[in-house]
């Protein structure tokens, strides 16, 4: 209902007088008028009231405004394109707080968290698991007979995978055999250790009958290492651990 001041008092009918259908006739016509010409206002105003509004027009063109103040407000905004155009880093300094955090549902300021403890963000930006090293621990016989008097070839791989590796042997003299004195083992293609009697380390041992000693030793990268003894005697070696 349009309202203006005169014979209608808080919406009560005013009562029946000449001098009221008059007025009453004028209200009506200042109404439509006034709804008629609002889309059409400058100013913001409507009608006699204090309050602005913004016109249709000024509500059509915003978007193309270039001075950011809207209508005939004080206050001035950011124009779509200048938002849109505002690289993130150059508004304030963000708060310490967790309103960006990624979560499981979220991306964030992050690529969104895969909710696996144990993997970590790469190089490349993607959920890896870090590369370890696994130390297994098996026994298994890798050589029996004769043992070698110049450097020669074991293939491990067969337990190991053809992989480079640490292992761990147990080298194993048997009963009633000579003395081997010394047994050299170093990784496959390497000039050194030359292994001597009196040179003695992780990998260069002494074993005597009926002994047994571990030996550590890196392969190669297909499982390989290479390995000998002073004299040719019936030997076993074994693998009893690695890492890879």
């Amino acid at each position: 209902m349009y309202i203006k001041v005169g014979p209608f008092n808080n919406g009560a009918p005013p009562a029946l007088s000449a001098a009221n259908m008059d007025q009453i006739e004028t209200q009506y016509s200042e109404a439509v008028t006034d709804i008629g010409t609002h889309a059409a206002l400058t100013t913001g105003t409507h009608g006699a009231g204090a309050s602005t509004i913004a016109t249709t027009a000024n509500i059509t063109t915003h978007s193309g405004l270039t001075t950011g103040v809207h209508g005939v407000c004080s206050g001035t905004v950011a124009k779509v394109v200048d938002i849109v155009a505002t690289k993130l880093d150059d508004f304030t300094t963000l708060d310490d707080n967790t309103d960006l955090n990624s979560t499981t549902t979220e991306h964030g300021l992050l690529k969104k968290l895969n909710n696996v403890a144990t993997n970590y963000m790469n190089g490349q930006g993607n959920w890896a698991t870090p590369p370890s090293a696994t130390l297994t621990v098996a026994e298994t016989q890798v050589f029996n007979g004769n043992s070698p008097t110049a450097w020669t070839d074991l293939d491990l791989s067969g337990v190991i995978g053809a992989n480079p590796a640490i292992v761990w042997l147990k080298v194993y003299s048997g009963a009633g055999g000579a003395n081997i004195s010394w047994a050299g083992f170093r990784i496959n293609g390497d000039a050194e250790p030359t292994a001597t009697a009196t040179a003695y380390g992780s990998n260069i041992i002494h074993c005597g009958v009926a002994d047994f000693i571990y030996v550590v030793v890196p392969t190669d990268a297909n499982g390989i290492i290479e390995w000998i003894t002073n004299l040719a005697k019936a030997i076993t070696v074994d693998v009893v651990g690695y890492i890879k």
